[in-house]
């Protein structure tokens, strides 16, 4: 995967992990910024740890799908359509954080959830267009 959007993704997940919501939100695209809260960030979150406590550690990965391949499924991400601001011109990459939690917890569980993103760019930076929280595989 490309520095520059390994870098993107781990940004946010330290972000995210240091619970810096507002901080976490600048790096997403101008039309999730305006639609997801510094609140609600946080609830997708906490709805993605579900019993497990917050996220001490994380892994970010990406494929090779191109925005052509991202087809709505009900069974795996994207469940719902793309923004339809993200085009074959601004979309970078397919990612995925895998948030983990603390090894000196006794959880019980390898990992907390998975957060998967199209990357895009936006004004010549890199931004995270679409968000979806998911059980962790």
């Amino acid at each position: 995967m490309e520095a520059a959007f390994r870098e993107t993704g781990e940004k946010f997940a330290q972000k995210i992990i240091g619970r810096e919501f507002d901080e976490a939100r600048e790096i997403l695209a101008p039309w999730l910024r305006n639609s997801i809260s510094a609140e609600q960030l946080e609830s997708i979150i906490r709805e993605g740890c579900r019993e497990l406590p917050p996220p001490a550690l994380f892994d970010v990965d990406g494929n090779s799908c191109t925005l052509d391949d991202l087809e709505v499924d009900e069974h795996s991400p994207p469940t719902k359509p793309l923004p339809p601001e993200i085009t074959n011109q601004n979309f970078r990459k397919w990612m995925v954080i895998q948030f983990l939690p603390d090894p000196e917890e006794e959880t019980g569980y390898d990992a907390c959830f998975d957060l998967w993103m199209a990357l895009v760019e936006v004004d010549g930076a890199l931004k995270i267009g679409y968000l979806e929280a998911t059980g962790a595989d």
